[in-house]
């Protein structure tokens, strides 16, 4: 599972790495590539049931949003969470930083 969420990861730092439309808000940039970024890992990952995604205030004078993406496995009682920070400039959403997945039991 970790391998299929590193590697949705590192495509999307290069797939998503495009313009957004300027009347959307930071945060609501971040939202959507977050989605996307969950979408595509659950659809790697064979046991994936089902995904979500939040995203908190945006800090440093709108430039960075700190979001989590959620991976849930039923049948092996597993979630993942995986933190993200998206960068902001010229209209353009970017990865900052990527996080380590953290699986955990439910």
């Amino acid at each position: 599972m970790k391998r299929a969420l590193f590697a949705a990861g590192c495509i999307l730092v290069v797939a998503l790495i495009a313009a957004a439309p300027s009347l959307a808000s930071t945060k609501g940039k971040a939202l959507n590539v977050t989605k996307k970024f969950a979408a595509q890992a659950c659809q790697r990952d064979p046991n994936c049931t089902r995904f979500s995604w939040q995203c908190g205030k945006p800090r440093r004078h709108n430039t960075q949003v700190p979001c989590k993406a959620y991976i849930d496995e039923d049948n092996n009682h597993t979630e993942c969470l995986i933190g993200l920070t998206w960068g902001v400039r010229n209209n353009k959403i970017f990865l900052l930083k990527y996080g380590k997945p953290q699986c955990y039991a439910i």
